[in-house]
């Protein structure tokens, strides 16, 4: 296995997948604006005299450039606040990360360590996360 072709394999997927994001987030303001239009355009009274609705051209009456940029606006700010709280989040290390996975953290007490990993010296294991072990309470 060659680990620098691996590594540029992962950085073009990274790419990728941020270029996706970026087109989904814009194409989730697209389709606000336009419900938004549309659920505009359905709220107006419907007169039965005067004949059907304009069609298209009535929904695309309600579209406005202002109301775009602060929808738009408002939702791009939301994903990344959201954005920036996860980044946060998992930037404090490798743990945060496994017990999001729902890992769990090693026992202190060696009676409870695995064979292998009881015979080196258990005071390694310094972090204890939510431990399970009804003998050590950790």
């Amino acid at each position: 296995m060659d680990f620098f072709a691996q590594q540029d394999i992962a950085r073009r997927n990274t790419r990728l997948l941020v270029l996706l994001f970026l087109g989904t987030v814009l194409l989730l303001v697209l389709v606000t604006n336009v419900l938004m239009a549309a659920f505009l355009f359905s709220s107006q009274d419907y007169n039965i005299y005067s004949g059907h609705r304009e069609g298209v051209a009535g929904v695309l009456s309600y579209f406005s450039w202002p109301q775009f940029g602060t929808i738009g606006l408002g939702i791009t700010a939301t994903v990344v606040l959201v954005v920036l709280a996860k980044w946060m989040q998992l930037s404090t290390g490798g743990k945060v990360v496994a017990e999001g996975m729902g890992a769990h953290g090693f026992c202190r007490s060696p009676e409870t360590l695995p064979s292998v990993a009881a015979s080196m010296s258990w005071k390694k294991w310094h972090w204890r996360p939510i431990c399970r072990c009804p003998r050590c309470m950790c």
